[in-house]
């Protein structure tokens, strides 16, 4: 074992101060790493931090980017007037007024070229008549709960699309994807139409082709243009629309899925004339008024009812899907039902639905549709006739204070001579 040197007092000293030295360096690189780390600390820290503000930067630019949706605003109150063009190549105007709280009104202008108004082109004001009812017309949550009591008690799942076109307002009940049957007819012929449109198809060809498919229901001929268009290219063109529950399939076209709101909306586009332009609507539009049946959704409504429908049917599914057109304002309607093995046999549910749809809006949907109009009219002429009936209810008194007094023997003459007399005045 080595042993320790002895030193001096001052070799001591030094010693202890040579350590105490080496002590204090290391402290001090310490400090320093301590001090490295802390700032690499911050720095990622604040980093961090800057990235996060800057995301939720671009998120709320991107959300200002996004369309404003109008807020509900409560019941519209009338339909105050609908004014023909004074020119006919401009598209008449619709005026709702809508309430937006107790205080205040407001009044919103549409354009519609698709809708056919009385006298349009003549530059005359037409005055839309609309029955007296308990409720206002333009508040549908009443008939959403109805419809969705009323489809609780049918066989399977169904699903509804509504929307009442004067009032722009709309709703959905349970709707999700479900196999299409003929439903997505509508869906090929937008996209083909957008096809032509870009020249990458044969106008006179496909025009024949939709055609054929919708007017007389020729499943060869979609077929046909389900390979001219190619199957994915339905699809792309649904996405492009924002129509996310309509899809065809490329394997099978018998598995191609919609839904009551994409094809209620699909039609509601349709109707304004935004499937492509206004003259490509309107033959679409034509070919589904072409149809000749009234099952279903027109068969809910009166004799003369003007429908634009398209149909669908399995085993296991009963569709329709339908433009109506009436006095109180057009309204767009789509019922899907999910079966389970009724299909053939679930066509009343749908005429259900359509009843209490049209009466919602128009009345009892049994009354010819003549007789409403002239029921109105009778309307407005009661309160001019008031008077001439006080003086007929006054004359009729008189008329039988005068028999009266001629004596019993004569009694049932002079009744008769005073129901003549009464028929005469």
């Amino acid at each position: 074992m080595r042993k320790k040197k002895n030193l001096s007092p001052r070799e001591e000293m030094e010693l202890r101060e040579k350590e105490a030295e080496k002590k204090r360096a290391a402290r001090k690189r310490n400090n320093s790493i301590a001090a490295l780390m802390g700032a690499m600390f911050s720095f990622v820290f604040v980093g961090t931090v800057l990235v996060l503000l800057l995301k939720i930067r671009l998120a709320m630019n991107e959300r200002d980017n996004q369309p404003v949706i109008e807020p509900y605003r409560g019941p519209a109150i009338a339909v105050t007037e609908l004014t023909s063009s004074e020119d006919d190549s401009k598209p008449a105007e619709t005026t709702a007024v809508t309430a937006i709280s107790s205080a205040e009104t407001t009044t919103t202008t549409t354009a519609d070229p698709l809708i056919k108004l009385p006298g349009e082109g003549s530059g005359e004001v037409v005055k839309k008549k609309l029955k007296t009812a308990a409720h206002s017309i333009y508040e549908l949550d009443p008939l959403k709960s109805d419809i969705s009591s009323l489809i609780a008690g049918f066989d399977g799942e169904w699903q509804v699309y509504l929307r009442h076109t004067a009032s722009n307002r709309e709703f959905s009940i349970n709707t999700k994807p479900l196999y299409s049957a003929n439903i997505i007819r509508l869906f090929a012929a937008g996209a083909a139409y957008q096809k032509v449109s870009e020249g990458t198809l044969d106008a006179e060809n496909t025009e024949n082709l939709i055609r054929s498919m919708i007017e007389k229901g020729d499943g060869e001929t979609f077929a046909a243009l389900i390979e001219k268009l190619g199957q994915n290219s339905v699809t792309e063109w649904c996405r492009q629309q924002g129509y996310w529950d309509t899809v065809v399939s490329a394997d099978d076209t018998a598995a191609s899925t919609t839904s009551a709101l994409d094809a209620g909306r699909f039609l509601n586009s349709l109707y304004r004339g935004e499937i492509v332009n206004r003259d490509v609507s309107g033959r679409l539009i034509s070919y589904l008024k072409a149809r000749s049946s009234r099952e279903r959704i027109p068969a809910g409504t009166p004799s003369g009812t003007e429908t634009a429908n398209i149909t669908g049917e399995g085993y296991d599914i009963c569709h329709d899907a339908a433009i109506v057109y009436c006095d109180t304002g057009d309204y767009i309607l789509v019922i899907m039902g999910d079966t389970k093995g009724f299909g053939w046999s679930s066509d009343n549910s749908i005429i259900q639905v359509s009843e209490l749809v049209y009466k919602y809006f128009n009345g009892d949907p049994n009354a010819p549709a003549s007789s409403s109009s002239s029921e109105e009219d009778n309307g407005e002429s009661e309160g001019e006739g008031e008077s001439e009936s006080k003086k007929e209810e006054s004359v009729e008194s008189e008329s039988e204070e005068k028999e009266s007094g001629e004596g019993d023997s004569s009694t049932s003459d002079d009744s008769s001579t005073s129901d003549d007399n009464s028929a005469d005045e």
